[in-house]
């Protein structure tokens, strides 16, 4: 099994039938798009939205072009299509990414729209911090009791 595959089995199991059938990372990410926007309507699905971005945060961190380029153009791109994902971008993205991905956003939403998404963003990047920064100083904190340094716990 493809290591995408497994991947998106483990962590969005409720849509594994979709996943078996799909033949590679762009139909997948185009596929589940519309159950990650479903994620957002009323009630948000928090659970679901959290695990979309753990899948993301993977596949973008993968040597593979086809996964890194599939999540960047499948997914990434299109964050900012709908208003509620759109504004829930600081919780998810960190300034880095943000900053990678930030051509793509402008792009697709042209030089003023992308200054307006940019000018949110920034006024809101505290939310990633509140988000993220709490859990991984837990991990840090868990691994340095196992005997680890913290810098063998930040690589």
């Amino acid at each position: 099994m493809a290591r995408w595959r497994g991947k998106a089995l483990e962590l969005l199991p409720e849509f594994s039938a979709q996943i078996q059938r799909l033949d590679n990372p762009y139909m997948v990410w185009v596929e589940l798009g519309h159950e990650f926007k479903r994620a957002y309507e009323s009630p948000m699905n928090e659970d679901i939205i959290r695990r979309f971005y753990t899948y993301a945060d993977w596949c973008w961190c993968q040597r593979q072009k086809e996964l890194w380029n599939s999540v960047a153009v499948c997914f990434y791109e299109h964050l900012p299509d709908r208003r509620a994902v759109r504004d829930d971008m600081p919780r998810w993205l960190s300034p880095d990414k943000f900053r990678d991905l930030a051509g793509l956003f402008e792009w697709r939403l042209g030089k003023d729209e992308f200054a307006e998404l940019k000018r949110y963003y920034e006024a809101n990047v505290g939310m990633y911090e509140s988000n993220f920064g709490r859990t991984s100083k837990l991990a840090r904190r868990k691994s340095m009791r196992k005997g680890e340094t913290s810098e063998q716990v930040r690589k």
